[in-house]
């Protein structure tokens, strides 16, 4: 079924009038504090081709990823930000740099993070599937503005918010995936997804997880077999991330999503899907999944044969819509 683009453009002038904002961003993105000089705050967001665009304007902005965020509901995103006016501050995995403007940065939305910007400020926020993207440049891989590539995003951002209701649902999905290449060129970059150097184990733990997370066979002998370590040294390098367990289970519901956005609509396909990613239970698989996102598996395949865009967070989706 084809979809319709989700859109929505706001002005506010008081925290008050923001709030519903804060709300609807919260599965993205936690606003701790607008603070009395931030306003007035301009809101303009497109949701198209399975991706959401945002853009923010006004005089203060921080936003913040909390560890761990996509467990207590938050969707699992890869984001590219673009700051078009004023001065950031990006602080991650213990780091913190200066984003200048026409930088962009690319982030992993499984990971914590923190953005501030003052003066006067325009940031642009592109959130985007994780499986829409074959080789993703790692968390914090920060691109300057004397680089071409920052330019050409921002054209094609631009682009994007602007004729999103003109698109059909095959050339929303088409300048979106062009966007997430140009993101993630990789002339004037090093590295790759899961690269790291041995002691990074946290890295090579998720990388691993991921590859593996359709065997229901997996257990913690196998992984600390597999990655060369002691059960105890697993259990240490998972346990900031919320154990073994924890990170299997997300693992797993990554990989459910992205099946659910490509089988058929048969109710039965709903247990395959269950079963591919290691779950002996229906049941448990629902629950896990509505945990996690807020919404059953039907509901959430249902969304996006009706909106086209289940990829963005359903919940922020019905926010725009409204």
């Amino acid at each position: 079924m084809t979809g319709l683009p989700l859109f929505r453009w706001e002005r506010f002038v008081t925290a008050v009038a923001a709030a519903d904002l804060a709300t609807a961003l919260a599965p993205l993105l936690a606003v701790p504090d607008w603070g009395a000089g931030s306003f007035p705050v301009e809101f303009d967001a497109r949701a198209t081709g399975g991706s959401l665009l945002l853009r923010l304007t006004g005089r203060s902005l921080r936003l913040q990823r909390a560890p761990m965020a996509e467990r207590k509901g938050g969707w699992d995103h890869r984001l590219v930000l673009l700051l078009r006016e004023g001065r950031g501050e990006l602080s991650y995995d213990g780091s913190v740099a200066s984003v200048a403007p026409g930088d962009h940065v690319l982030l992993d939305m499984s990971r914590a993070f923190a953005f501030s910007a003052s003066g006067r400020f325009e940031v642009l926020l592109v959130f985007q599937p994780r499986g829409s993207i074959a080789a993703p440049l790692p968390h914090g891989t920060h691109r300057p503005a004397a680089e071409g590539t920052a330019t050409l995003l921002a054209s094609h951002a631009d682009y994007l918010l602007r004729e999103a209701v003109l698109l059909d649902t095959r050339a929303a999905q088409a300048a979106s995936d062009a966007f997430a290449l140009l993101a993630h060129d990789r002339r004037n970059a090093t590295g790759q997804e899961g690269d790291a150097p041995s002691g990074d184990r946290p890295a090579l733990l998720r990388r691993y997880l991921a590859q593996h997370a359709a065997s229901p066979q997996i257990s913690p002998e196998s992984v600390a077999q597999a990655l060369g370590v002691s059960r105890a040294a697993l259990y240490r390098t998972a346990g900031p991330e919320g154990g073994v367990a924890a990170m299997l289970l997300d693992a797993r519901l990554r990989h459910a999503v992205n099946l659910l956005l490509s089988c058929n609509h048969a109710e039965s396909r709903i247990a395959e899907v269950a079963r591919a990613v290691g779950f002996s239970s229906l049941n448990l698989f629902s629950r896990r999944f509505g945990e996690r996102y807020g919404l059953s598996p039907m509901a959430f395949r249902a969304l996006f044969e009706t909106s086209g865009e289940a990829r963005v967070d359903p919940r922020f989706a019905l926010w725009l819509a409204g």
